[in-house]
C-alpha cells in the first residue's frame, strides 16, 4: 500500500499510519537528524506537489473543465456578508479558509497509487480521490488542527463544495490518537452519525452550500481539536471552497438570504402571467429556460416583485420551463413552471354517431374517408429499409415510419389525389390520429411539380407553416381528434389538388382514422348536437363523498375520469342524464385534482374539474404505536412493523438527507414492505404521522 503525508506549511506532519493502517503520533521532531531528513523531504514535496498539480490539473480539465473554468458565482471569498473578508478572518475559526496561499495550514494523509495530494486552484482545493478496497473513507484525509474551539458552546460550520460526479463524503471533528480520535462534538443534524461531530453529506457537480451545526461537549486538556475531511469512497475530484467555523452568537456577521414566496407555477394554455416576490438583500439575475416565458424585470437587488409571463401553448400537450434565480455567494433558486396543453379534441372511436355515414358521404371530399376498403383512392411513396407502406387495419391506416438521414419529412409520404375543393371557400379537415410513442407529423394540401409542390391553401391555424396549408402537429399513444382550417386561396386551372401527411421524421408508427374535409357552411348543416353541464367546477371534502351533475344534450355521450380514485356512474348515456361523481376517501396530505372529460358525438369535449382536499391541518393520529424498521443497514428493501393495526389515514414519507421526498405512502397494515431500490446508497429518514412518531434513520447500502 501507497502512503504519503502532506502538510500545507512548514509545521511537521501531525500524524502518520503504522504497518496496521492505524492512526500513530508521528515523534520524529524529537530528532534533529530527522528533522534534517523532514526539511530535505519538504524540498522534494514541493516538487512532488507541483507535479501533482499539473498532473491534477490536467485530470480536472478532463472528468470536470467546467467545475473550475465555468463556476459563476463561486468566488473564494465572501463579500456578500456584511464587514468583509476581515471580520470573517476576525470570527472565523479555520486559517486560510478561503484557500488563498495554497494549502498553508492544512494538512492530511492518503494511500493509493491514483490519489493525489490537494492542489489549490483559483482558491479552491482540488483532491483526487479513489474507492478503497475495504471500503473506508479515511484513507485520503484533508485536516486542519489547533482550532482553538470553546468547549459548549454552539457552533455552525458552513462552507461551499462539488464534485465531478456525484458522490457522498465525510467529515468530523475528531480528538488525538491518545483520545482514541473521539468526535468530541455534538451535533442534531440529520447527517451526523449518531448525534457526534461526524457527518456524511453529499455532492455533485453542482456547487451548493453546505452547513452543519455542533456543540463540542467532550473536550478535555489534551484534546486536539481538528477539522477533517475523509472521501476515499469515491473515485472523482472533491473541489472545497470558503470553510467557515464560527460561534452562533456572531450577530454582528449577516449573511446574505434569497427566498422566493413561488417554487412553482401552473399557467392555462393561453396568454397569462403571475408575479413572484423576492426577499433578498443583496444583487440577483433571472434566467429562463425556454423562449416562451419572459421575466420581468430579469434583474435587480434586495426585495422587489418580478413578473413571469407565457404565451400562448399551441401544441396539445403540456409545456415546462425552469426560471432560475441567481445571486451573490447563494446557491441558485429554481420556479418550475408548467403551462397547460391546448385542449384535445374528443376521442369517441366513432366519428359520427349522431348522423349516418351517408350524410358524411354527401358533404365529405375525402374518398373512402373511414377506410372500409383497403387503401382504394389513396397513394403515397416511401423509401428507407425499415419503413413499411401503409395498411389497413380495423378500418385504420397504420404506417411504420422512419427518421431519414437527412432529417426531411417527405420520405414517408400518405395521400389522396383529386379533392375537388372550391376556391376561396372556407373548410374544415378533421381526423383523428395517434402514435406508438409521441411524435411530430406533417400534413399539407400541395400543388404537383408543375406548380412547384406550392401550399395553394391559406391557414390561420397556431400549427400551420407560414399561414400556408402546412401544419406540424404532435401525437401520442392517446387518439385524439385534430381540426384545422383552410381557403384555397391559389388554385389555378391545372392545380393538382391533394392532401398529404409526410411522416419521415419520427421511428413512431403512426395511426389514422375517419379523414374529413368539408365546407364550413356544409359543416353547420350538419352539426345540430348540443351539450351542456350544470358544472364544470367541483369541490369535495378530504372523506369518502359523491356529487351529480346533469347533462343536458341530444345525442351520444362518454363520462371519462382521468384519476382512479375519482369514478363516474354512468360511464355512458343518451340524450339528458345526470351522472354521480364518486371519490375515496383523500389519505394523503395535499389535495389533489381529478378531469372528468364528457364526449359527445359530432362535438368538442367539455371537462369538469374535480377538486378533493387533503387531510393537511389535522392533528396527528391519536394512537400510541411502536414501529421497528428492519434489516438495518438494508440493500433497498424495508420491512415497517407496528405494535398494532394502523387507523385510517396513517401515512408514513422517506426523505433524503436533502430534504427531497423519496417515497409517500399510506400504511394499511401492522406489517408493510417498502421498497427503495433505485436510490443512491446512503443515509434516509423515514416519518409518519402518529402520535409521538420519531424520525427513523435507515441506511441503504
Amino acid at each position: 500500500m501507497n502512503k504519503a503525508i502532506f502538510t500545507g506549511s512548514d509545521s511537521v506532519p501531525e500524524f502518520e499510519l503504522d504497518q496496521a493502517g492505524h492512526k500513530a503520533p508521528n515523534n520524529f521532531h524529537n530528532s534533529w537528524m530527522l528533522k534534517s531528513r523532514y526539511l530535505q523531504l519538504l524540498t522534494i514535496r514541493s516538487i512532488i506537489l507541483l507535479a501533482f498539480g499539473v498532473i491534477l490539473n490536467t485530470i480536472s480539465v478532463a472528468e470536470n473543465t467546467t467545475a473550475i473554468i465555468g463556476k459563476p458565482d463561486i468566488e473564494s471569498t465572501l463579500d456578500g456578508m456584511t464587514g468583509g473578508n476581515d471580520l470573517w478572518n476576525n470570527h472565523n475559526l479555520i486559517k486560510n479558509w478561503n484557500f488563498t496561499i495554497d494549502c498553508t495550514n492544512w494538512g492530511g494523509w492518503w494511500d493509493g497509487a491514483t490519489q493525489i495530494p490537494p492542489v489549490v486552484q483559483d482558491g479552491i482545493a482540488v483532491m483526487k480521490t479513489d474507492v478503497n478496497a475495504d471500503g473506508y473513507n479515511y484513507h485520503y484525509q484533508f485536516n486542519q488542527s489547533g482550532l482553538k474551539a470553546e468547549a459548549n458552546v454552539p457552533y455552525t460550520l458552513k462552507f461551499k463544495s462539488w464534485s465531478s460526479k456525484a458522490r457522498s463524503n465525510g467529515l468530523d471533528f475528531e480528538d488525538s490518537p491518545q483520545n482514541n480520535y473521539n468526535r468530541y462534538g455534538a451535533s442534531t443534524d440529520p447527517e451526523s452519525t449518531l448525534g457526534r461531530s461526524e457527518w456524511v453529506y453529499y455532492t455533485t457537480p453542482e456547487p451548493k452550500w453546505f452547513t452543519f451545526h455542533v456543540v463540542f461537549d467532550q473536550m478535555n486538556p489534551t484534546t486536539q481539536q481538528k477539522i477533517q475531511w475523509n472521501l476515499s469512497t469515491a473515485n472523482t475530484i472533491t473541489y472545497l471552497d470558503s470553510i467557515l467555523l464560527y460561534k452562533d452568537d456572531t450577530s454582528s456577521v449577516n449573511l446574505t438570504n434569497l427566498s422566493l414566496s413561488e417554487t412553482s407555477l401552473r399557467f392555462e394554455n393561453t396568454e397569462a402571467n403571475a408575479p413572484v416576490n423576492i426577499a433578498s438583500n443583496t444583487d440577483w439575475e433571472i434566467r429562463c429556460s425556454q423562449s416562451w416565458l419572459i421575466v420581468t424585470p430579469p434583474n435587480g437587488t434586495g426585495n422587489q416583485t418580478f413578473t413571469v409571463s407565457a404565451k400562448a401553448n399551441p401544441l396539445f400537450t403540456p409545456r415546462t420551463a425552469t426560471i432560475t434565480v441567481f445571486a451573490t455567494r447563494l446557491d441558485p433558486q429554481t420556479i418550475t413552471v408548467t403551462q397547460n396543453a391546448k385542449p384535445p379534441l374528443p376521442i369517441d372511436s366513432v366519428v359520427v354517431e349522431h348522423w349516418d355515414s351517408d350524410a358524411w358521404n354527401n358533404y365529405n371530399l375525402i374518398k373512402n374517408w373511414d377506410f372500409t376498403t383497403d387503401l382504394t383512392n389513396w397513394g403515397g411513396w416511401w423509401d428507407g429499409a425499415t419503413q413499411i407502406p401503409p395498411v389497413v387495419q380495423d378500418g385504420l391506416v397504420v404506417m411504420q415510419t422512419d427518421i431519414n438521414a437527412d432529417g426531411n419529412s417527405w420520405h414517408y409520404q400518405f395521400n389522396q389525389y383529386g379533392l375537388k375543393a372550391e376556391a376561396n371557400v372556407p373548410y374544415s379537415l378533421k381526423f383523428k390520429s395517434w402514435s406508438s410513442k409521441a411524435r411530430s407529423n406533417g400534413l399539407d394540401f400541395e400543388d404537383g411539380p408543375s406548380n412547384n409542390y406550392n401550399r395553394y391553401g391559406a391557414s390561420t391555424d397556431t400549427e400551420s407553416t407560414l399561414g400556408r396549408s402546412e401544419w406540424v402537429y404532435y401525437t401520442t399513444p392517446e387518439p385524439k381528434w385534430f381540426t384545422f382550417h383552410v381557403v384555397f386561396d391559389q388554385m389555378v386551372p391545372n392545380t393538382e389538388q391533394k392532401i398529404q401527411w409526410a411522416l419521415s421524421n419520427a421511428d413512431a408508427t403512426v395511426y389514422l382514422d375517419s379523414v374529413i374535409l368539408i365546407k364550413d357552411a356544409d359543416l353547420i348543416l350538419i352539426n345540430d348536437a348540443n351539450l351542456v353541464l350544470s358544472s364544470t367546477q367541483l369541490s369535495i371534502a378530504a372523506k369518502e363523498a359523491n356529487t351529480k351533475v346533469n347533462i343536458t344534450s341530444n345525442t351520444k355521450c362518454m363520462a371519462i375520469s382521468d384519476q382512479s380514485w375519482l369514478t363516474v356512474d354512468p360511464a355512458n348515456s343518451m340524450g339528458n342524464q345526470t351522472i354521480t361523481i364518486s371519490a375515496k376517501a383523500n389519505l394523503l396530505t395535499e389535495d389533489r385534482t381529478a378531469t372528468v372529460t364528457v364526449f359527445a358525438a359530432g362535438m368538442e369535449s367539455q371537462t369538469i374539474t374535480v377538486k378533493q382536499e387533503s387531510i393537511t391541518g389535522i392533528d396527528p393520529i391519536l394512537n400510541e404505536q411502536k414501529m421497528a424498521i428492519y434489516p438495518n443497514p438494508n440493500s433497498g428493501k424495508l420491512k415497517i412493523v407496528l405494535n398494532q393495526n394502523p387507523p385510517t389515514g396513517t401515512y408514513l414519507i422517506v426523505n433524503d438527507l436533502n430534504g427531497r421526498t423519496i417515497l409517500k405512502r399510506v400504511i394499511q397494515n401492522k406489517e408493510e414492505w417498502i421498497n427503495l431500490n433505485g436510490n443512491p446508497q446512503g443515509v434516509y429518514l423515514i416519518k409518519t404521522n402518529l402520535k409521538n412518531f420519531k424520525v427513523h434513520k435507515v441506511i441503504l447500502k
